[in-house]
């Protein structure tokens, strides 16, 4: 009995160790808890996570489709403004939006090295201030690739729904991707999409009449070129005049010495009869 107890003491430690890793504390700062708000005022929550340096957060492309407005709360109760759509795919069921006020958030490593089948991987638990909460640990059932080369990796476990969009490590804490459940709710053994893809998403001139960002209603982002910016805004429809205006503003502020976006700007407060803003 008494070797029973020592053996079960040397155990404890180490499940503890498995379900909260090393990065367990440096990761949890990049957790959010994200809050979409349509038309009406009527909120949606989910998970969602800073992506990388540039203060960038992906989120579920579910939770967007009818926000108008996106709010991202992270463990230690600061609020963020997410403020446009940098890229989406609702296939895979992911968005990446801009978050201006967190250009230094926290951020960890993206996986950038093969995994095997069988390796470990942690789940973060739901973001909250819960210090005591633990990873669910599952392991890579199989490998996947998906548009050039990327990759997902169906999980083993049952996925709790409320874990859609967390993000998984691997051991020493390289960014995996996001959780995302099985089509088939009876299986729910869910899968990551990688990170590294959602990273690589944007929106180029072309895209802008897209079924996956035309279903969206938030602003999204123009391009960083300013003759993609360009075709861009010419393209863009010109009834929803919030959005428009958003993106004609955006523009200004990207490209102050081109006139096309005070041209814009001008012949949109024309058509709503803001003349004196037009002759400015």
């Amino acid at each position: 009995m008494k070797h029973l107890f020592i053996i079960i003491a040397l155990l404890l430690p180490l499940s503890i160790s498995a379900k909260n890793p090393k990065f367990f504390k440096k990761a949890r700062p990049i957790q959010l808890t994200v809050i979409a708000y349509d038309k009406a005022g009527q909120m949606q929550q989910g998970q969602g996570y800073f992506l990388n340096e540039e203060g960038d957060v992906l989120v579920e492309y579910n939770l967007l489709k009818n926000a108008v407005k996106v709010k991202a709360v992270d463990t230690n109760g600061k609020e963020y403004t997410l403020a446009r759509i940098k890229g989406a795919n609702s296939l895979y069921n992911i968005a990446r939006l801009s978050c201006p006020e967190a250009k230094k958030s926290a951020v960890m490593p993206l996986l950038t090295e093969a995994i095997t089948t069988g390796t470990a991987v942690y789940v973060m638990p739901v973001s909250s201030p819960d210090k005591n909460a633990e990873c669910l640990v599952d392991t890579i059932s199989k490998i996947e690739t998906f548009e050039e080369g990327h990759s997902y990796y169906p999980l083993t476990s049952k996925i709790d729904e409320r874990l859609s969009g967390a993000p998984v490590f691997t051991e020493k804490g390289d960014l995996i991707g996001s959780v995302q459940l099985a089509a088939d709710k009876d299986k729910q053994h869910g899968f990551i999409i990688a990170a590294t893809y959602a990273n690589q998403l944007s929106i180029s001139a072309v895209d802008v009449n897209k079924y996956d960002l035309r279903s969206l209603p938030m602003p999204k982002a123009i391009p960083a070129d300013e003759s993609q910016a360009t075709t861009f805004l010419y393209l863009l429809n010109k009834q929803d005049t919030l959005i428009y205006r958003a993106n004609v503003e955006d523009f200004v502020e990207a490209f102050p010495t081109s006139s096309t976006g005070y041209i814009q700007l001008a012949e949109l407060d024309a058509r709503q009869g803001h003349y004196k803003e037009a002759e400015q």
